[in-house]
């Protein structure tokens, strides 16, 4: 199964997702772990993936460990959806059955400028 595919850009750029491009970088799919990025703030991540298949809910550092979205949690289902990211981290998990358990999940951290890597 085909899921969500992260590349890799510039901090100041858009980090785009989708199943059907090879990429370099990191991937969360089903068959592999979940994956962190890092991002300044303000930036917004771009899930592409097959909405049909999978869906993207933002949930806490609690949910995405659980891999449960609370009740009421914004679901985004449109297969191109732009999130803007808040200052540090910020989980991501498809709430299809089975999907986040199979690691269909990502942290994505949004750092203030010069932070990134550690750097201060």
């Amino acid at each position: 199964m085909r899921g969500w595919r992260s590349r890799r850009s510039s901090p100041s750029a858009t980090a785009a997702a989708g199943p059907s491009t090879p990429a370099p970088g990191p991937t969360a799919s089903a068959s592999r772990a979940a994956t962190s990025l890092v991002r300044t703030p303000s930036v917004s991540k771009l899930f592409n993936y097959d909405p049909t298949a999978h869906d993207v809910v933002a949930v806490s550092a609690e949910g995405y460990r659980a891999c449960a979205a609370p009740s009421g949690a914004k679901v985004y289902k449109s297969g191109a959806d732009r999130v803007t990211l808040a200052l540090g981290p910020n989980y991501f998990i498809s709430s299809v059955p089975g999907d986040c358990q199979a690691g269909m999940k990502i942290t994505v951290t949004a750092a203030k400028q010069g932070r990134i890597g550690g750097a201060s």
